[in-house]
């Protein structure tokens, strides 16, 4: 083997650098971005807002859907949402819970209130969450 041809064996041909410049590039940015996103993260508790959707009339019962957003800079477990309902026979209020709502994520429910009347006004509002 001559030392000419060992040489040329060894060398990298400009495909192979160009793609080894990009994964180190890919690698690179990545690690930035989580480092950013580490440094960026505040103290801040769950940030959760409840909104009601429109209610629906189906065999008999009224289901209504429920959004919680967590806009808090943490996760929220245990989520309890309490809803009133106002009906023109009376004010009902129910119960939603979700195991747990992630930071920057929204969560869909219903609730369901027996009868069919549709209600004039649905308030939901978040009851309690713990901080796991």
């Amino acid at each position: 083997m001559s030392l000419t041809h060992q040489t040329n064996r060894n060398t990298k041909n400009p495909l192979e650098w160009i793609v080894f410049g990009l994964s180190c590039l890919l690698v690179a940015a990545a690690v930035g971005i989580l480092l950013m996103d580490s440094i960026r993260q505040n103290d801040e508790p769950s940030i959760l807002r409840a909104k009601a959707g429109e209610a629906t009339r189906k065999g008999g019962l009224m289901i209504i859907p429920v959004t919680l957003t967590n806009s808090g800079a943490k996760t929220a477990a245990d989520v309890r949402i309490e809803v009133e309902a106002v009906f023109p026979s009376g004010r009902k209020t129910t119960e939603l819970a979700f195991d747990f709502v992630p930071r920057g994520g929204s969560r869909e429910g219903f609730v369901v209130f027996a009868g069919e009347e549709k209600p004039s006004a649905v308030m939901p509002r978040v009851a309690g969450y713990v901080a796991p």
